[in-house]
């Protein structure tokens, strides 16, 4: 029945179903061959084992150092070293890839725009501690796309148990721009523009934002197994009923510019209470992650693209949920208040542990859509009693939007449907 179904999709080519659930159906009767110990759907030839010091398997990425091929085991514990991806479909000009390594390079060329590079980047977890993501991409084989700086169609489906108190965030799936524009002084950066759609679903409905695709993977054999067989026995022209939570809109005095003005001066504020951050938190979810644009900055223009070593750290978050997801420098209270693009900000500031100064601008309200330069957030910095934040003679390294994930009772997917990221 499962191998009918599938023969039939392909017979018609998937011409008549969207792009969304049409994956989602396929990767899901993979999933329910593999953990029935069937031969996947996808599977390409066999390689060796690889060399090296990494180890692991299931979301783990494998022994070796993927160098090799991965190798397939039976009953829903595999291994996928290296950058290839474990599950890809091809269809009129598109293809969709599926990347469960721990760690994994996607770069995303185009002919005549900006290149991207993504990565599951499960920083945070192990094999060990349960759980895992699976990354889907979508790209486009002729290599252009809609404008200059439009990014692919991508999308993050995980799961995992709540980490400790010092560690609590597992991963940070993201895109970031790649190519020429990085590094850039910061005096000579006139936008930093930010245009993007994205949705979170719980157990396939739209928390925040509109779902628009299927998930394509399972991290437990429990729920893949439940999800291959509903997945395969509904029609794939279904889409999840979408609905939309709007998060309470905290009223505190830090507030003092208009919403209506695009990039107002940052309002210096003091606040300890830990109840600030908790009042935007969309708290009615059974996960914690956020979704934010990560940056680095440092005096040296080759530091600043080191993740580990550039001096500043500035996060700005479109979105918190759960109980869980504290910014960096929380115990010491709201810095400063700024309204950039009809959205009003706040603005936390603190070290973390490589000695980092991290400053990290949360939403007061989630913002599933955004289309704006958040370059104001950076220059106002200067405005405000700091001792360290990045100056104008600093360069900017690496700019990448994604999702801190956290922890979470059931499977939950970070949908961005349309994203496009322009710094000149």
């Amino acid at each position: 029945m499962i191998v009918g179904l599938f023969l039939s999709l392909l017979n018609v080519g998937l011409v008549a179903v969207p792009i969304g659930g049409a994956v989602g159906t396929l990767g899901a009767i993979d999933y329910y061959r593999r953990i029935n110990g069937q031969t996947p759907l996808w599977y390409g030839s066999d390689g060796g084992d690889g060399a090296g010091s990494g180890s692991g398997s299931g979301y783990g990425g494998g022994d070796g150092d993927g160098s090799s091929g991965g190798n397939y085991t039976s009953g829903g514990n595999y291994t996928w070293p290296g950058n290839e991806p474990n599950a890809t479909t091809v269809e009129g000009g598109v293809t969709v890839s599926e990347y469960c390594q721990q760690y994994v390079t996607v770069n995303i060329s185009t002919t005549t725009g900006q290149n991207y590079t993504l990565n599951p980047n499960q920083w945070g977890w192990t094999e060990s501690d349960g759980g895992g993501m699976c990354m889907n991409v979508t790209s486009f084989n002729n290599e252009t796309y809609a404008t200059n700086t439009t990014a692919p169609q991508w999308s993050v489906t995980w799961q995992y148990d709540a980490g400790t108190s010092d560690q609590p965030v597992h991963a940070y799936p993201n895109i970031m721009i790649n190519g020429g524009v990085l590094p850039a002084k910061l005096s000579k950066v006139e936008m930093m523009r930010l245009n993007v759609d994205w949705a979170y679903l719980d157990a396939g409905v739209a928390v925040v934002g509109t779902a628009s695709v299927t998930s394509t993977k399972t991290t437990s054999t429990a729920s893949a197994t439940k999800a291959a067989t509903t997945t395969a026995s509904t029609d794939s022209s279904d889409t999840a009923t979408a609905t939309t939570t709007t998060p309470a809109v905290a009223t505190t005095a830090v507030t003092t510019s208009s919403a209506s003005s695009a990039s107002a001066e940052p309002a210096a504020a003091s606040s300890s209470a830990a109840a600030d951050v908790a009042a935007r938190s969309v708290n009615d979810v059974t996960f914690s992650a956020n979704v934010a644009v990560d940056m680095f900055f440092d005096a040296s223009a080759e530091l600043a693209g080191l993740t580990a070593n550039a001096t500043y750290e500035v996060m700005v978050w479109l979105a918190q949920f759960g109980e869980y997801t504290d910014p960096i420098g929380i115990s010491d209270g709201i810095v400063a208040s700024q309204v950039v693009n009809g959205v009003n900000f706040t603005l936390y500031s603190g070290t973390n542990d490589k000695k980092q100064h991290v400053l990290t601008w949360i939403a007061e309200t989630a913002a599933p859509s955004f289309n704006g330069s958040i370059l104001p957030l950076i220059t106002g910095l200067s405005s405000l009693n700091l001792t360290d934040y990045p100056v104008s003679t600093d360069y900017l390294g690496y700019f990448a939007f994604g999702t801190e994930a956290y922890y979470s009772t059931d499977e939950v997917t970070f949908d961005v449907q349309q994203l496009s990221m322009d710094i000149w």
